[in-house]
């Protein structure tokens, strides 16, 4: 230790190192020089090229023409066969390895390696820690050889890749854990939640992350655990079997909900404890039912299963095979739906992927997911909501099919309140005969006692998330049933990967000189330049980059009030949740979803907002505030003109 300040205190050193910060400085002085003549001229000859004013719109300038050429002979060869070797590379990993492997040992890796050995066994032996040091020295003096390998600028690429290798990984563990703090949430609270917030206080993001972790991160997995262990109970049973009898007979069909097995299990034990009694001709009808109307073709009536143990002691109940076998079927079945397992009154986009390689089905959401591509290609959109399947008393269209269609599963309903009002709106709501109003269909005592049909092996398969602008506005027959959350309020962006301060404003110093560049340039000249196109190559990369990370690592901190409905206890008043970019907003919904309503209603429109008469003056005419068709003015004209006290006078001849 003593050596090394000896070293590094040496008047002699600190010159030597002085003398070597010079001469780095005189070399970047003399490049800064010789680069400073050319700037200017290009500066120069760039403001006399494109001074000038021209309107030929969208015709090539003969610079740009000029460049186009040189790009497609030269540059686009050189990244077509580059892209072909890196894809090359990336097929063929152990090709890298190899070359990794000749490069280190080119480069001093063999030397390193056998030092460290060496060194591991020696200090195990001596615990010389002044050899120690030596020996870091030598390490040090050999790593400088694949280091002065490659140039200055190389390096630069290699640290600026290694670092953002480490913050992305650190950005995508904080949107996972942003995930997990959701996931508990929803755990915590169980039931119905219905989210209230402001406009534009991201109450239906909310709602539609909810939706899609509901899915994903609580009733799968729980699903799966669920049949999971219902196959440790009867581990000689056929389990695989029954699973891609399940999956065939939901390809044609039979089974298309729980109660199907309800209903099949209930037919297999009757028949089953009643074999003996029943003589050959019932026992063929029973087998030619089961394989025509169940799909059902094997030699008993338990899938096979020949083993004689049909009861399991969980400690607290004999669990019958056919009971477990119906609850794993129910459990699968909503495991391994091929399509999103919700009703909703707006389109959600969902991208989870579901392999079936023949055996058991694997369901998969990576919802950090960075390939973008490979999201959209497996674009599920949520189950269009029917209300009707929610009314036990009248419906719109009794003998709908899709009535009884929703038995497990997710229901999401932005605006809930403008769907079932309040007690005092519903009071102007009038029902012709037959028809059903939210007074009379008993959507309520629906979402009661709902939950009793998705719940398998005590746990319900089954969401309520809906949303509105003020928790008043829905009655209380509906709020008292659910969990009631309040958006306090929403903070400004923020981002999980770290120094994304340092990408913001490399993006805003580039944006500010190609925003003044290109404006002037569009005033200027009509027609494509090359300075536009080499302006747009520039640019280009550092916005995909900057956007990219935006997208992907951004989240909304939101504050959030818990109410309880029943009572309007608060249960949190401060509960902090990320609202993440990449789970709510990758292209899961829009926000104008109702617009078609508008669109339907303006597509005939004659006059645009320009056809719209302007104001005259800062005073307004009588005419310009009868336009405005305004009940304001109306009852101005009606007070002024007599009318009003004339109306009122009679009415209150009439009350005497």
């Amino acid at each position: 230790m003593n050596l090394w300040f000896s070293i590094v205190s040496d008047w002699t050193f600190v010159e030597i190192y002085l003398e070597k910060v010079g001469d780095v400085a005189y070399q970047v002085s003399q490049t800064l020089t010789m680069l400073l003549l050319p700037t200017f001229a290009l500066v120069f000859l760039v403001v006399i090229i494109y001074g000038s004013k021209d309107t030929a719109h969208n015709v090539d300038s003969k610079s740009l023409i000029f460049w186009r050429r040189i790009y497609r002979r030269t540059i686009r060869p050189a990244k077509f066969y580059v892209r072909k070797y890196l894809r090359f590379l990336k097929r063929k990993k152990w090709y890298v390895r190899v070359l990794g492997g000749i490069w280190l040992y080119n480069l001093s890796g063999a030397t390193i390696a056998i030092e460290t050995v060496a060194w591991y066994f020696y200090f195990a032996v001596s615990f010389d820690f002044e050899a120690t040091l030596v020996f870091l020295a030598k390490v040090l003096a050999d790593f400088t050889v694949p280091l002065f390998f490659f140039p200055a600028w190389a390096w630069v690429i290699i640290g600026y890749k290694v670092f953002d290798y480490i913050r992305v990984k650190i950005g995508v563990a904080g949107i996972k854990g942003g995930i997990e703090k959701n996931v508990k949430f929803l755990k915590e609270y169980l039931g119905a939640k219905f989210l209230n917030g402001k406009q534009r206080s991201k109450k239906t993001s909310l709602l539609t992350q909810w939706k899609t972790l509901s899915e994903s991160k609580i009733l799968r997995p729980q699903a799966k655990q669920g049949f999971l262990n219902r196959t440790k109970q009867f581990p000689s049973f056929p389990w695989i079997v029954y699973a891609r009898y399940i999956i065939e007979c939901r390809k044609k069909h039979v089974l298309y909900n729980w109660t199907r097995f309800h209903t099949l299990f209930l037919f297999l034990k009757w028949a089953s404890l009643n074999e003996k009694k029943h003589t050959e001709e019932q026992k063929r009808w029973i087998r030619r039912h089961l394989r025509r109307h169940w799909n059902y073709n094997f030699d008993n009536y338990i899938f096979g299963y020949k083993n004689e143990r049909e009861i399991f002691d969980d400690g607290l109940e004999l669990v019958a095979l056919y009971d477990a076998l119906e609850n794993y079927g129910k459990q699968f079945y909503l495991y391994s739906h091929p399509t999103p397992i919700d009703m909703s009154n707006y389109p959600i986009r969902a991208d989870f992927e579901l392999n079936d390689e023949g055996n058991l089905p694997e369901f998969k959401n990576n919802l950090v997911e960075m390939n973008t591509y490979a999201s959209h290609r497996r674009t599920q959109w949520s189950h269009r909501i029917n209300n009707d399947a929610f009314r036990l008393g009248e419906q719109f269209d009794p003998y709908n099919a899709e009535n009884n269609s929703f038995e497990f599963g997710i229901k999401a309903v932005m605006e809930r309140d403008k769907e079932r009002k309040n007690q005092l709106t519903r009071r102007q709501t009038v029902a012709g005969e037959n028809e059903p109003t939210q007074n009379n269909d008993l959507e309520e005592v629906d979402t009661k006692i709902r939950t009793h049909i998705a719940t398998c092996d005590n746990f319900t398969y089954q969401e309520d998330l809906s949303d509105a602008q003020r928790a008043g506005s829905l009655g209380v027959d509906n709020t008292d049933l659910m969990t009631k959350i309040y958006i306090r309020s929403s903070k400004n962006i923020r981002f999980f990967v770290p120094f994304f301060a340092i990408d913001e404003a490399i993006y805003l110093l580039a944006s500010a000189i190609f925003d003044t560049i290109y404006l002037y340039l569009r005033k200027k000249k009509g027609s494509n330049t090359a300075l536009e196109r080499f302006l747009w190559l520039i640019y280009t990369p550092i916005y995909r980059h900057y956007i990219r990370y935006k997208n992907i690592f951004s989240y909304y901190p939101l504050e959030l009030k818990i109410e309880d409905g029943a009572d309007n206890e608060i249960l949190a008043a401060d509960k902090k949740l990320p609202l993440i970019s990449l789970v709510a907003y990758r292209g899961r919904f829009r926000t104008d979803a109702l617009g078609a309503f508008y669109y339907r209603k303006i597509k005939s429109a004659t006059m645009g907002l320009n056809d719209v008469p302007m104001y005259k003056d800062r005073s307004m005419t009588m005419d310009e505030m009868i336009a405005q068709n305004s009940y304001m003015v109306k009852d101005f004209m009606r007070a002024f003109s007599g009318s009003w006290n004339k109306k009122n006078k009679k009415i209150t001849e009439k009350a005497k």
